[in-house]
């Protein structure tokens, strides 16, 4: 499905594994809000009672058709409640990773922190890794072709939180960094 960018093995040798069951979690959540919106006071039947989406759904003609789609309607608000929750409420932080010897620049939607850990990374190339970190062990998948995650991409870059124009070259590239370590030498 998503090809790996780097793996760094633990001792159960099962971080890829565990790395995708993340990845997966955070892909469902992706596709939950862009199917019913980015948080439950904008979701449409937010703040109906039963009765009113029974009223709502009448049209639908049969009871267990009526029935279904008020259950669908509350599994729906549970899930803004008790799973994904709001966007704007989910990560932990968003911010810009400076170029070191290891890796270039890139913005960090950070999900979770700790052990593990997981993160989505955002290249000035356009690429897009999601990283699963568990002390001192971790990978990362290339979801740049999957159209969850180029939404994502695009809400940032709607809110112009992904910004490289702004960056120095030196933040962006390692290699800037290199030729500086070489001329110190």
């Amino acid at each position: 499905m998503f090809s790996t960018t780097f793996v760094n093995q633990n001792s159960e040798n099962n971080i890829i594994e565990k790395g995708r069951e993340s990845l997966d979690n955070f892909l469902t959540c992706l596709i939950f809000w862009q199917t019913n919106g980015m948080d439950l006071d904008s979701y449409e039947y937010n703040n109906y009672s039963r009765s009113e989406l029974i009223a709502e759904f009448a049209w639908l003609g049969k009871l267990s058709e009526i029935k279904e789609k008020v259950r669908e309607v509350e599994e729906i608000i549970k899930e803004f409640q008790t799973g994904c929750g709001d966007f704007t409420d989910y990560g932990l932080c968003f911010d810009f990773v400076e170029a070191n010897e290891e890796h270039n620049g890139f913005y960090r939607y950070q999900l979770s922190w700790g052990g593990p850990s997981s993160e989505v990374r955002f290249y000035p190339d356009g690429t897009i890794e999601y990283v699963f970190l568990d002390w001192f062990c971790g990978v990362g998948f290339n979801v740049t072709k999957d159209e969850n995650f180029r939404w994502l991409w695009y809400r940032f870059k709607d809110l112009t939180m992904l910004d490289f124009d702004s960056k120095d070259y030196e933040e962006l590239y390692q290699e800037a960094h290199i030729i500086e370590d070489e001329e110190e030498n």
